[in-house]
């Protein structure tokens, strides 16, 4: 038989919750003890206080608020928290699903960093083939690190008449499917395609301040092909990846024009 009464740290142990806990709790008014040591302040919870710490403990494990919590503890009632658990039901598939998203994007980027680290070779250059390709346009430096999705999709840095841009490459991702922040918002009229045709390719190791120097150094080497004067270099290696500037890696890639 449970004794009538439990201390704090009889009821942490019991159910495996941290005395800070309850004890925040009991400062909030949401779960109290019905007895306290007016000399030492020890708190003695009653032993069916322990049907009311249960539920609390079962409300939090299904991912309720403190303040939902409160709510349902004073209207507790078959049909109401019927409802509720259905709500919750809701709020949970629905984070299931924005984490599912955000998990495939994490994916394809682990995908697109392992399969383009074997192809890097410094030094070296070569012409590639390459289909259309979708990238969501961010805009300037300024406008980079507040969006979303620069923190998502691997970086394209595009240099065009003394102006640099930036884009989100979307790695065969439908531009429906693009997550940003928690939610499936962008369209297809956003995207903006890289023109399928050859590409000069080539690499940079180091930070983007001299990146400069390898692009030029492509025109140069290659002045007997017909180079547009565009750049589009695409992130590997960088800053998520990398704590040493020295170590980010950037695929340079110029068009061929016919």
């Amino acid at each position: 038989m449970f004794k009538e009464y439990f201390t704090i740290g009889e009821l942490s142990e019991l159910f495996n919750i941290n005395t800070q806990t309850l004890r925040y709790y009991d400062t909030i008014g949401l779960f109290s003890p019905r007895k306290r040591d007016d000399v030492t302040g020890y708190r003695y919870y009653q032993f069916n206080q322990l049907y009311e710490l249960a539920s609390i403990r079962y409300l939090r494990r299904l991912d309720y608020s403190i303040s939902n919590i409160d709510s349902y503890m004073k209207a507790r009632k078959v049909d109401f928290v019927l409802d509720k658990f259905k709500e919750q039901s809701k709020v949970l598939h629905d984070k299931w699903d924005d984490l599912m998203r955000i998990d495939n994007v994490i994916q394809r980027k682990i995908s697109f960093i392992e399969d383009e680290l074997p192809k890097v070779k410094f030094e070296d250059f070569e012409i590639r083939n390459y289909q259309d390709r979708k990238y969501i346009p961010i805009g300037s430096e300024e406008q980079l690190y507040k969006s979303d999705i620069f923190y998502f999709y691997p970086t394209i840095a595009i240099y065009k008449n003394d102006i640099k841009s930036f884009g989100a490459y979307l790695i065969e991702t439908k531009c429906e499917e693009v997550v940003v922040g928690k939610k499936v918002e962008l369209s297809s009229e956003i995207c903006a395609v890289i023109k399928s045709g050859n590409f000069l390719c080539g690499y940079h190791k180091g930070p983007y301040s001299n990146i400069e120097n390898t692009m030029n150094s492509m025109y140069a080497k290659f002045k007997n092909l017909n180079l547009a004067k565009e750049t589009i270099n695409f992130n590997i290696v960088d800053q998520f990846v990398e704590s040493d500037v020295e170590n980010y890696i950037t695929a340079i890639q110029i068009r061929i024009e016919d």
